[in-house]
């Protein structure tokens, strides 16, 4: 009597995390709920003030509907975030060149 209670609640708990695991991969694996492209617009979009001149930039790269350009710029690494719909600077961020912190 006791084993079989045992084995009750050993292959329920498998079960159950059996379950969990096939629901976890279906969300991962399902539909993007992320927000919907751009649609495609005809022209060119200016947006002022990104790069400095005399800079030289370095990578871009595009996420839904932000673009970012890493640049450099007086011997500094610069990144620069900008809102390709509205065409604005969201974020500017100078990457330091500090040493990292001692390790112990």
């Amino acid at each position: 009597m006791r084993l079989k209670r045992l084995m009750l609640v050993s292959v329920a708990t498998l079960m159950i995390g059996l379950v969990a695991v096939i629901i976890a991969v279906l969300y991962k694996v399902g539909p993007m709920r992320d927000k919907p492209a751009l649609a495609a617009a005809a022209g060119e979009t200016l947006v002022d003030g990104v790069l400095p001149p005399g800079s030289r930039l370095i990578s871009t790269a595009l996420d839904g509907r932000t673009m970012t350009l890493t640049f450099e710029d007086g011997g500094k690494l610069r990144v620069v975030i900008v809102d390709i719909e509205r065409a604005k600077v969201l974020r500017r961020l100078v990457l330091g060149s500090g040493a990292p912190p001692d390790s112990p």
